[in-house]
C-alpha cells in the first residue's frame, strides 16, 4: 500500500488550532494572543507519499495549487520513483525478494486533479493500481498523522532559525529547504 496526500502549509501559523483558558477581562494580555501575519497568508502546498517503513519524496508545489497537470509531473516524480525504489532488490545477500510491478496499492483520494481523465488514463497506462475511494468519506489516510507531526517540526524550525512569513524569493527558498530537512 502506498499512501499518498497533498497538504498546505500556512506560513507563520501553527497547523492546530489552540485553545486557552483564562481568567474574564485577561484576554487582551500578550501570553493569550497568538501573533497574525499581516502581509497575507503565505501557503505551500506540499506532496508526499510512504509505504510500510519507508517514506517516499516530498514535492514542493511553489505555485501553491494542484491542477492535473502538475498532478502528472508529481506522480511521474514522485510516486513513479518511488515504486521503482520500492520494486529495486535489496542488495543484502541474505534477502530474497519477490516483488511484481503491480504487487502496490497506490491511495490518493478524490480530489479533482487526482479524478481528471487524463490523470486516470496516465495511471492505467503505468500500470499502477490505485485503490477505490468513496467519494465525501471521512479522510481515513494514515498520512494525515504525518502532516500535523510535520508541520509542527516545520514550524519549529521556522521560529528557531527565526525566518519570518515573507514571499521573498530568499524566504522561500529557506522554507522549501526547511520542509525537505523536516
Amino acid at each position: 500500500m502506498i499512501w499518498s496526500d497533498e497538504s498546505s502549509i500556512v506560513l507563520g501559523r501553527k497547523s492546530r488550532r489552540r485553545r486557552c483558558i483564562r481568567k474574564r477581562g485577561d484576554e487582551y494580555k500578550k501570553r493569550h494572543c497568538d501573533a497574525t501575519v499581516k502581509s497575507g497568508k503565505i501557503t505551500v502546498m506540499v506532496w508526499a507519499c510512504f509505504s510500510g517503513e519507508k517514506v517516499g519524496p516530498l514535492i514542493v508545489c511553489n505555485s501553491g495549487s494542484v491542477n492535473a497537470d502538475r498532478y502528472l509531473e508529481i506522480l511521474e516524480d514522485g510516486a513513479l520513483t518511488f515504486i521503482e525504489k520500492l520494486l529495486t532488490p535489496s542488495d543484502e545477500p541474505d534477502t530474497i525478494a519477490v516483488v511484481s510491478p503491480d504487487a502496490y496499492l497506490f491511495m490518493h483520494d478524490n480530489a479533482p486533479c487526482h479524478k481528471a481523465t487524463k490523470v486516470t488514463n496516465y495511471l492505467k497506462r503505468r500500470r499502477v493500481r490505485v485503490m477505490k475511494w468513496p467519494a465525501q468519506s471521512p479522510d481515513l489516510n494514515p498520512i494525515e498523522n504525518l502532516w500535523i507531526s510535520f508541520k509542527d517540526a516545520f514550524h519549529e524550525e521556522l521560529i528557531k532559525q527565526g525566518i519570518k512569513p515573507f514571499r521573498r524569493p530568499d524566504v522561500m527558498t529557506r522554507c522549501e529547504e526547511i520542509l525537505k530537512k523536516v
